[in-house]
């Protein structure tokens, strides 16, 4: 089965006509960005968080009409919460998936074994080692992946007190 985990042959993730390969809905932030060097086997865990996600939700993760939205979407946006979609969701469970579709391969499970052990706990009422993550990690991601918006917010910000300042000492 493909899960968008086809690569081709060379170097790079692009085939001679300048697609790129695998099947675009089950491929990792990483390989939606064209960063072939960083796939790894976390590039199959993302895949099948993606397929969980599909089972529990009843639709996939990131909805797009056009190819460009839809790579757009996998590389920057966060999924829907699946408790949102389906509130039967036990929220160890949605852990689990959140874990396996970490935007930061670095954030996800390292191996596939390591997902299903997860999921072995969770099924047999263990404590789960996926863990949400806190208000400042969420922050702390949501700035790294829109670090342009932030430095042109921070810039307005000095610019303002900087006019403000210059207009209080005239």
């Amino acid at each position: 089965a493909d899960f968008g985990l086809a690569r081709c042959q060379s170097l790079s993730n692009l085939s001679s006509q300048g697609n790129v390969c695998g099947t675009l809905r089950y491929m990792s932030p990483e390989q939606a960005s064209g960063q072939t060097a960083l796939v790894d086997q976390r590039a199959d865990v993302y895949a099948l968080g993606v397929t969980l996600y599909e089972s529990l939700a009843l639709r996939t993760p990131f909805e797009a009409e056009h190819r460009e939205e839809l790579l757009k979407q996998i590389s920057s946006d966060e999924p829907v919460p699946l408790r949102s979609l389906n509130p039967a969701v036990p929220t160890d469970l949605e852990t689990i998936v959140w874990k396996a579709l970490a935007k930061c391969r670095e954030d996800r499970y390292v191996t596939a074994d390591e997902f299903a052990a997860d999921l072995r706990r969770f099924l047999a009422g263990q404590p789960t080692k996926a863990r949400r993550p806190s208000a400042w990690d969420r922050a702390a991601k949501w700035v790294t992946r829109h670090n342009k918006l932030v430095a042109a917010a921070l810039l307005l910000i000095v610019v303002g007190f900087t006019v403000a300042a210059s207009a209080a000492a005239a």
